[in-house]
C-alpha cells in the first residue's frame, strides 16, 4: 500500500503556493515526475536538475487489516517507517543524488513461507504445519547514492550505488531467522551532441544474498517439518533437525544471485521528449555451499530483458505524459544429485551424482500509464487525472522424475486517479480518489507423468489454493486522501497527509481467510 501511494504521489503532490516576499516549495516527487532525465537508471543524468537541490524528509504509519491477503502476508499487521532523498547540483560540471531509508513491520499470525524473496527465489521453503503461525518483524535498511560529473555539454559520466539490508525473525517454534542484502553499483556515461538527441549506457553490477538460519526455543515436544519447494508447490518434506537438510538448524544457508549486464538510453525531442531504456542482466546463482562437509543444493539462472518508456509532452499549461513497461525474465533451476557417506574413523563426506533441471520458469510483466496534469505553474498543477494497467504472467514447469506440474497464472489492475490541488495563501491543500480493479485467470495445476516408476513428489494443495486465488479472483476498491501542506519559509514546507485504502473480493473466498482488505496510512514530512 505505501509503495501504490507513493508512485500515485510521484505524479502530484499538493505544495504551499508562492507567498508575497516568498519563495514557493517545490515538492519533491512532482518535480522528479514532471523531469524524467531524474526517473531513469542512468546515473549520468543528474546534471538535468532543473534547480539547485531538491530535498524531502518523511516519516510514515500504516495499519493494515483483513484476511485478502497472500500466504506471505498478515491479516493483522502494521509497519512505521522513515525516509529522505535529495538532488543536489553543486556546481555546472558536477550534481549529487542521495537517499536513505528505514521500515520495521510488524505481523501477528504468519507462518508458512520462510524465504523474504519468495517471488524471485528458484525454490522455497514452507512451514508444513499450518498451526505453528506467529509474528514476523521485519526490519529494511536502504542506502542510495550517486554522482554526475560533465567534461563538457556533450559529455557526462555517472557512478552509483544502492544498498538494502533486511532482517526477518519469527518469534514462534519453529524460529526463522532471515539476513538478506542486496548490492547494486552502475557505472555510465551520456552523449548529449544536440538539445534533440541523447544516448547513453550504463554498466550494472547486482548481488542479492539471502542467509537462512533456524531453530527452536527450548525442548521441543514433537519434531517440525518444512515443505520444500520445487515451483507449483511441488517438492519433499524434511524434518527440521540438524545439518543435512535444505535447511539446518545448526548453521546458515545461503541464497546467492549474481547479476551482470546493462542498460542503453535514447532521448529524442525538444520540447516533447520521448525516453527510451532498454536493460539487460543476467543471473547466476546457488543455494548451499559446496565442500566435503556441505551440500550445494541447486545451481540457478537466466537472462532478464526490460524496457521502459516514456513521452512527455507539455501543451500551454499542461504536461501530458504517458508510460509503458515490458519486462521478460526466464529462470531455470538445476538440482544436485547427492548422498552422504561415511567411513569407519572418519566425517560423512557429500558425493554428486550430477544435477537435473527441475524448474522452467518465464515471467512477464507489462505497465501502461498515462496522466494529464492541468494548469501546471511550475510548482503544482491544480488538476491530475491517470489511468494505468498493470499485468503479469508466470509460466512454468516443475520435474520431479517422471513426474511434472505445469502452471500458467495470469493477472491484470486497472487503477484510476483523480487529484485536485488548491491553495489560500501560504497553505495547500489536496483531495484524491482512487479506484481499482482486478482480475486473473490461468492454470493452477496441471499434473501429469512421462512414466510409471519413480516416487512421488508431494504437494502442498493448501498453500496452492489460497495462492491461487489471492492471484486470479476478482476484487474491486479505491482509496481517499487528504493532503495539508504549510509553508514555511522560502522553499521549506511541512505537510501531513492521510489516505485510506479498502479492497474487496466481488464474491466470498474459498480459501483465503477474509473477502477485505483496508490499509490506513498517515504521513508526515516536508519539502525543501
Amino acid at each position: 500500500m505505501k509503495f501504490r501511494l507513493h508512485i500515485a504521489a510521484a505524479l502530484m503532490l499538493v505544495l504551499a503556493s508562492e507567498a508575497s516576499g516568498q519563495e514557493a516549495v517545490r515538492d519533491f516527487d512532482y518535480t522528479v515526475a514532471a523531469n524524467p532525465w531524474l526517473s531513469l537508471s542512468n546515473p549520468a543524468v543528474y546534471g538535468h536538475l532543473s534547480q539547485s537541490s531538491i530535498s524531502k524528509v518523511e516519516l510514515c504509519g500504516e495499519k493494515d487489516n483483513g484476511g485478502l491477503v497472500d500466504i506471505d502476508g498478515s491479516a493483522d499487521c502494521w509497519n512505521a517507517g522513515a525516509e529522505t532523498e535529495s538532488f543536489v547540483r553543486i556546481s555546472d560540471r558536477i550534481a549529487f543524488h542521495g537517499g536513505l531509508s528505514f521500515n520495521y513491520f510488524r505481523g501477528k499470525d504468519m507462518g508458512g513461507p520462510v524465504l523474504v524473496n519468495t517471488s524471485s527465489s528458484p525454490l522455497n521453503f514452507y512451514e508444513e504445519s499450518l498451526s505453528t503461525a506467529g509474528i514476523k518483524t521485519r526490519e529494511t535498511y536502504f542506502l542510495t547514492g550517486g554522482m554526475t560529473y560533465c567534461f563538457n555539454e556533450k559529455w557526462s559520466a555517472g557512478v552509483s550505488l544502492d544498498y538494502k539490508c533486511i532482517n526477518q525473525t519469527k518469534r514462534r517454534d519453529p524460529r526463522f531467522q532471515n539476513y538478506c542484502n542486496t548490492l547494486d553499483a552502475k557505472a555510465s556515461f551520456l552523449f548529449s551532441p544536440s538539445e534533440t538527441f541523447s544516448f547513453g549506457f550504463t554498466a550494472r553490477y547486482r548481488r542479492e544474498l539471502e542467509l537462512l538460519s533456524a531453530g527452536t526455543f527450548g525442548t521441543k515436544e514433537s519434531n517440525y517439518y518444512v515443505f520444500i519447494d520445487q515451483g507449483g508447490f511441488m517438492g519433499s518434506r524434511e524434518v527440521l533437525d540438524g545439518d543435512q537438510g535444505y535447511i539446518s538448524t545448526n548453521n546458515t544457508r545461503p541464497m546467492d544471485s549474481h547479476y551482470a549486464g546493462g542498460s542503453i538510453l535514447f532521448v529524442s525531442g525538444t520540447r516533447t521528449k520521448f525516453f527510451n531504456e532498454v536493460g539487460a542482466l543476467y543471473r547466476m546463482g546457488t543455494y548451499g555451499t559446496k565442500s566435503s562437509s556441505s551440500v550445494l543444493f541447486c545451481k540457478f539462472g537466466g537472462p532478464q530483458v526490460t524496457y521502459d518508456g516514456i513521452l512527455l509532452a507539455p501543451r500551454g499549461n499542461d504536461i501530458h505524459k504517458a508510460e509503458i513497461s515490458l519486462g521478460w525474465q526466464m529462470l531455470g533451476n538445476d538440482v544436485n544429485s547427492y548422498a552422504w557417506k561415511s567411513e569407519a574413523g572418519k566425517s560423512s563426506v557429500v558425493e554428486y551424482y550430477g544435477s537435473k533441471r527441475q524448474l522452467s520458469r518465464n515471467d512477464l510483466s507489462a505497465t501502461l500509464s498515462y496522466t494529464w496534469l492541468g494548469a501546471c505553474d511550475g510548482v503544482v498543477p491544480k488538476w491530475e487525472v491517470g489511468a494505468r494497467l498493470d499485468g503479469s504472467g508466470r509460466i512454468q514447469t516443475t520435474t520431479i522424475f517422471p513426474y511434472y506440474r505445469n502452471q500458467r497464472i495470469f493477472n491484470a489492475d486497472l487503477s484510476a486517479t483523480m487529484r485536485r490541488n488548491f491553495s489560500l495563501g501560504k497553505n495547500a491543500f489536496r483531495l484524491g480518489v482512487d479506484a481499482d480493479f482486478f482480475l486473473g485467470f490461468g492454470t493452477k495445476a496441471e499434473d501429469g507423468a512421462s512414466g510409471s516408476s519413480g516416487t512421488k513428489p508431494k504437494y502442498f494443495d493448501d498453500y496452492l489454493n489460497r495462492s491461487y486465488e489471492y492471484q486470479t479472483a476478482p476484487r474491486a476498491g479505491g482509496a481517499l486522501t487528504f493532503r495539508y501542506t504549510r509553508q514555511v519559509r522560502d522553499r521549506f514546507g511541512i505537510y501531513v497527509e492521510v489516505s485510506d485504502n479498502f479492497t474487496s473480493l466481488l464474491k466470498a473466498p474459498t480459501y483465503l481467510s477474509g473477502q477485505f482488505r483496508n490499509a490506513a496510512l498517515l504521513s508526515v514530512g516536508c519539502n525543501f
